[in-house]
């Protein structure tokens, strides 16, 4: 009887397999000789770009309208250099940037409810910024603030800013809990003139 060895006819399929498992995993690790990939030495970019930074128009880092209480607010910025009181609402006056104004945290039942800072040239925002980013405001309304100036007012996101288009430019941004367009007229927009006040 012949014994001799049978060649097992599935050898060389299984070795050709493996083979081309092997060529696939070194393509797809192989990178060109400066050490870039494969899409890299080709100019093609897969990378993704970040988004762009938020603009930022909260007040006080760390102070949240609604919920920070008098004694953190001072623990963060320190004793106010006045306070009035209005009604129930106690007004503490920090220094600004500009002589003559202050920046203001309002508390109410000894809890902050409203802040406002006065904005400078290091600090500035740019209204066309805010709106690309938020849209337009809820209401635009008169300012006493200064010829030019009005109110831009996002009651829903929690802040005003009192600013000029035809500069571009912020003066001041406030801050409170969000509210409807209803209860920021009610609650912070009582003073506002209905009318231009540096027209005659």
């Amino acid at each position: 009887m012949k014994t001799g060895n049978k060649r097992n006819p599935n050898i060389p399929i299984l070795l050709s397999m493996i083979g081309m498992v092997f060529a696939i995993m070194a393509c797809s690790s192989q990178t060109s000789s400066n050490g870039q990939s494969p899409n890299e030495s080709t100019g093609q970019d897969t990378s993704i770009e970040p988004s762009p930074p938020l603009t930022n128009v909260t007040c006080y880092e760390g102070i949240q309208p609604g919920q920070t209480t008098k004694t953190e607010a001072i623990a963060l910025l320190g004793e106010p250099v006045a306070s009035e009181q209005t009604g129930s609402d106690e007004v503490l006056l920090y220094p600004s940037p500009l002589a003559g104004q202050f920046n203001t945290i309002i508390l109410e039942n000894l809890i902050v409810v409203f802040s406002s800072i006065v904005m400078d040239e290091d600090t500035t925002l740019v209204l066309t910024s805010i709106k690309a980013q938020y849209g337009e405001p809820v209401q635009i309304a008169y300012s006493y603030y200064a010829m030019g100036s009005k109110v831009y007012i996002y009651p829903e996101k929690g802040f005003a800013l009192i600013g000029d288009e035809n500069f571009d430019i912020v003066y001041v941004k406030q801050c409170f809990a969000p509210v409807s367009l209803e209860g920021y007229m009610e609650r912070w927009g009582k003073e506002l003139p209905a009318e231009d006040p540096f027209v005659e």
